[in-house]
């Protein structure tokens, strides 16, 4: 009796260990080998140790921007100028919205952004769940105006669905699926999770984590370190 009180007391002891660690690990692909994992950050967070993050195993931070013509993140000039001191790659995040005109909306980012995006390509996000023929060709009409201004795009949304809107732009596309995209479908990033975290940083919860695609060569390059 006394032997099987002990295992039984072991056994908890094992589940409530393994949950402790399942809480407190960083949230990384299920059955993935990826090594490039990145984070999207907003004002929500407060203040964030960025020396932290780099030394949790993670190598890119998007930060949020602005969304539509009126909206730009409390954090995002003080984030970026700390991002700088750091070895973490840098990108900035555009919410692009339905209710503003494509000129109002690429004004109102270079305006408060200004030049500096980072050396990642500009995130483009869809601000609203439902998206038709005309947003798209919007959004198509924003990019262009990023990359004829000098920066690259990609954005959030299903390669299949969207691509033809962008014509012959060398957009690229995060996926937005739970399922990891095979290299055939051509993916940049993919965002794994939107409820992911980073191990021992209390505030780190909930995030919306992206994986990159490639080799680290790939990745080099994509960052200009080739």
């Amino acid at each position: 009796m006394q032997a099987i009180i002990i295992t039984l007391i072991l056994a908890l002891a094992g589940i409530g260990f393994a949950v402790y660690r399942l809480a407190t690990a960083t949230t990384y692909p299920d059955n993935n080998s990826a090594k490039i994992i990145g984070v999207l950050l907003d004002q929500s967070r407060g203040y964030v140790d960025f020396n932290q993050i780099e030394q949790e195993d993670i190598d890119f931070v998007y930060l949020r921007s602005t969304q539509g013509k009126s909206y730009f993140d409390d954090r995002y000039l003080e984030n970026r100028d700390r991002l700088v001191v750091t070895q973490l790659d840098f990108g900035t995040a555009q919410y692009f919205s339905n209710e503003s005109s494509v000129e109002e909306q690429f004004n109102y980012f270079r305006e408060k952004v200004g030049r500096n995006t980072g050396i990642l390509p500009v995130l483009i996000i869809p601000a609203a769940d439902y998206h038709g023929a005309k947003f798209w060709r919007k959004m198509a009409e924003f990019t262009r105006l990023l990359k004829d201004s000098g920066d690259d795009a990609v954005v959030l949304a299903r390669r299949t669905e969207v691509a033809r809107y962008f014509g012959s732009q060398p957009v690229e596309f995060i996926a937005p699926t739970k399922k990891k995209p095979g290299l055939a479908q051509n993916y940049l990033f993919w965002r794994y999770t939107s409820t992911g975290r980073i191990r021992n940083m209390a505030q780190m919860d909930d995030l919306t984590m992206l994986s990159f695609m490639g080799s680290q060569s790939d990745y080099s390059q994509l960052v200009g370190r080739n």
